[in-house]
């Protein structure tokens, strides 16, 4: 098999036309979901759910927009980008801190017990 890095010329053209066969190193979420040449799973599902004039009409017309991501696809890039693309994860994720809105008698009273 094939590896080479996202950022190699020959990587660039031979994706626009899927001529591409092979892995490719530090590739980014963002850059692997706006690649023309390939379809993702969610692209078959929302094809096989619907009709291929959906599909062509969204995805290669762009006549219907785009949803928000809802929890389950921003899950899955959190995994896609630790388990692949790790070095990126501080540049695409945060961690948000331990928010507490409780009342202060409450928050006073668990820490207490």
């Amino acid at each position: 098999m094939k590896i080479i890095e996202a950022t190699d010329n020959a990587f660039g053209s031979s994706a626009e036309i899927g001529a591409f066969k092979g892995a490719v190193k530090n590739l980014s979420n963002q850059q692997y979901h706006s690649l023309k040449a390939y379809w993702s799973s969610t692209d078959l599902k929302f094809m096989t759910a619907n009709s291929p004039s959906h599909f062509k009409a969204k995805y290669m017309d762009k006549k219907i927009e785009f949803t928000e991501p809802n929890a389950a696809m921003i899950l899955g890039s959190l995994v896609h980008c630790v388990v692949l693309t790790p070095q990126d994860f501080e540049k695409e994720f945060f961690v948000m801190p331990d928010l507490n809105f409780a009342p202060t008698r409450v928050r006073q009273k668990k820490k207490s017990s």
